[in-house]
């Protein structure tokens, strides 16, 4: 939890007060007008990755010291769904251009509570899946309503 809270406060500073956190903001709310204003979108993006691949390896170290064991065939399977209905129900956009850090902390706990709680009632992992896919169907529907109406 330590090391989550930490990676939170480091990539909100990173994002709100540097200059690649604003090109960040900027390429993923509209690459054109990125690319238009001269912004090093390849540099940038092969940041992105590369610390994605970092951050993705960190919580691999966490997750098998946590379990005391690794299976790479199964290992983080599906997890993109949890990250992605974190960030949608931390009220994160879709289509990218806004960065909501706390929401998206506050958004991986309740995914986290609702899944345990799910598997402590006897509900199959698919279930739960199936529940945050659900989620995501509605936020992208909130979403959309909400654009359209203003």
């Amino acid at each position: 939890m330590l090391v989550a809270v930490a990676l939170a406060v480091v990539v909100a500073v990173v994002v709100r007060r540097t200059a690649f956190g604003h090109r960040l903001l900027a390429i993923g709310g509209n690459r054109r007008a990125s690319v238009l204003a001269g912004l090093p979108m390849q540099r940038t993006i092969i940041a992105v990755y590369t610390i994605s691949g970092v951050l993705a390896s960190v919580a691999g170290i966490i997750f098998t010291a946590r379990l005391r064991a690794g299976d790479p065939s199964c290992t983080g399977l599906l997890i993109e769904l949890t990250g992605i209905t974190a960030v949608v129900v931390g009220g994160g956009a879709l289509n990218g251009g806004q960065v909501k850090i706390l929401g998206t902390v506050v958004g991986a706990v309740f995914i986290q509570l609702l899944t345990t709680t799910l598997v402590s009632h006897n509900v199959p992992d698919s279930g739960a899946r199936i529940v945050q896919a659900v989620i995501i169907i509605a936020a992208v529907y909130t979403q959309r309503t909400t654009r359209s109406g203003s």
